[in-house]
Formats: structure tokens, sequence, C-alpha cells
């Protein structure tokens, strides 16, 4: 589409569309006749952003699919709550490119358009504003993982400490330690119990990750059931999985000839995790973790044998006492 024939389009869609009013006047329900405004990128970025709205900034320095202009581009979308306030839907990474051409860091497009067509939603609370985010915010617009937990930390309003949480690698493992500690499955049935949300997963496992925060983890990559059998652990030994798992990733602990003490014997057993379909993978992670914290407590001393998997029935116990402690 050329500027001649955008501007044809602009000046046919204006006969239609009211101008932005701050907000003034009702937003029709779902379901109703909607409702369009006509804003300038820079009307529309200054609006609040979504609750749940990810890294903008991170977003727009990827954001080459805007370099060329299409007409769907111009389409955005807002909720109106009670007062009259209008908040973005979508449209956030748009709303911060075309505003902030010449600016480092934020790709350059072949056209800025001088209005965008809002769509506007009649909305009754956040959490409404929240589920039309997650409605709209599709595969579509390449969301990677990095962009949900983004999305969900900026909701619950945390942020970490530590390089491994900050690099947000951990999206499959506290999504498998919440379906064990929450769901109640078994280690090697995690995956069947993935019936949370992100969101859901990340607010009931907080008080896990602030301790995972305050460990000292690598910031390389760590296999994700490792990490969970560390999450899940945290809940079931506390200070006895801590002090175990500090000094696995410390790579600590003594070999005397077959002899190995806990962390060796772990490191042995969780090898070649990666090799496994992903239900052994959780299954050696976790069950053979057990062992390992419990022998490390004991006095580590090493010994000869590997580590035992821990039983259903030892399991059930130790997420029963979590659960009632909590």
């Amino acid at each position: 589409m050329t500027r001649t024939e955008y501007a044809r389009l602009q000046e046919a869609q204006r006969k239609q569309l009211p101008a932005y009013q701050n907000g003034k006047g009702r937003a029709p329900a779902i379901g109703e006749r909607p409702m369009y405004l006509r804003m300038s990128p820079a009307e529309f970025h200054a609006l609040p952003d979504n609750p749940a709205q990810r890294d903008t900034v991170r977003r727009a320095g990827k954001a080459k699919h805007l370099c060329v202009f299409r007409l769907t581009h111009v389409d955005v979308q807002v909720g109106q709550l009670p007062n009259g306030k209008l908040v973005k839907i979508n449209g956030h990474t748009r709303g911060l490119v075309y505003t902030s051409q010449g600016k480092p860091g934020i790709p350059k497009v072949d056209f800025v358009p001088p209005i965008l067509n809002v769509r506007v939603y009649q909305i009754k609370d956040e959490a409404e504003l929240i589920a039309l985010y997650e409605c709209v915010d599709t595969p579509q617009e390449s969301k990677d993982t990095n962009d949900r937990l983004a999305s969900v930390e900026r909701l619950l309003g945390i942020t970490w400490s530590s390089l491994y949480l900050q690099r947000r690698r951990y999206t499959s493992a506290v999504r498998y330690a919440d379906a064990i500690l929450h769901k109640g499955v078994m280690p090697e049935r995690a995956r069947t119990g993935l019936t949370a949300t992100l969101l859901q997963a990340v607010d009931r496992m907080q008080g896990i990750l602030r301790i995972v925060d305050e460990m000292d983890i690598p910031a390389s990559t760590v296999p994700a059931p490792i990490v969970a059998a560390l999450m899940v652990t945290l809940a079931w030994h506390r200070e006895d999985a801590r002090a175990f798992f500090s000094s696995y990733f410390a790579k600590e602990g003594t070999q005397i000839g077959s002899k190995l003490s806990a962390q060796f014997a772990y490191r042995d057993a969780v090898r070649n995790i990666g090799k496994l379909f992903i239900d052994e993978q959780m299954k050696t992670a976790v069950r053979k973790a057990i062992d390992a914290i419990e022998r490390h407590a004991r006095g580590n001393r090493p010994m000869s044998h590997g580590l035992k998997e821990a039983t259903n029935e030892m399991i059930e116990t130790l997420n029963a006492e979590y659960s009632g402690g909590q």
C-alpha cells in the first residue's frame, strides 16, 4: 500500500470514526456494535500499558515485522474501565516503535501511520483487561517463553537478583514442580499435571522461587528436571535441600576410589539425563535427589552404591507434610 492509498483510506475512515476525546463516553460491551476511535501513535502510546504486558523495549528491538508497513499495523485495541480510563490491550510494541524512530535499538520503519484505528472494549475490571490481553496477544506476534515470563513477573511485581532467574530459563522447571507439589502427581507423570497457566504456577511457587533466587545456581543452562528437583525438594526438605544443592552447584564433594559423596553420586545419576525422555528425566532427577539430600544431611559419608529412588509412598508423605504446613 502506498502512502497515497493509505491517505485515501484514512480519509474515508475519518468520516466514520470519532477522534480521541480523552476516554469520554461509554464504550459498547462485547457483542454490541463495536466502537472505534482515531488516535495518533503518540496518543495511543501515552495510554497506560496492560498490567500483563511483557518487556516492550526488548520486543521493540526485535520487531522487524514492522519495518515494512502493512494495513493491519494500524488496528489496535484498548479496554475502557468503568471510570472511563482507557488501557492498552495490544499494540504496545507498535506504539513504542512508531514514536521512537531514530532512537538506538529501535528498528527503522518505512512508514509511520499518522492515525491508528483503535477498537474500544467496555470492561468491568483489571482481570477482564488481562483476559482480553491473553486473547488478542497471539502466537502470531512471536511471543516466546522469555516474553511470557516477563508478563507474569510484571503482573506479580516480581524482580530477581540472581542472573539465573533474570535470564528467565525456568519456565519448564517451575511448571513441573508446581504440578508435583500442587497437583499431587508423581515426578514421571508431571506432564499430566501441567494444567495450570504459567501465571498460576509462578504465583503458587513464589516462595520457593525466592529461595532459589538466593542460591548460587550457575547462570549457564541447567537441565529443567534438575531445577524442578531443586524446587520440589526445597518445599519438602527446606534447609537440607538448600545445603545439598548449594554444594552440588558449587561442584563440591569427594570421591575415594569407587566411593562417592552425595554430590558426586547425584552428578553421576544425572550425567546423561539429556538422553532420556522427559518422563524418565523427571523420575531420575527428583526421586534420586531425595536420597542424595538425606545422605548429605546424615554426614555425607562416601558410599560405593548409587542413589536409591524414592518410593511413591515416600513422595506422598513428603507432599502431605508440605501441603499441611502451608
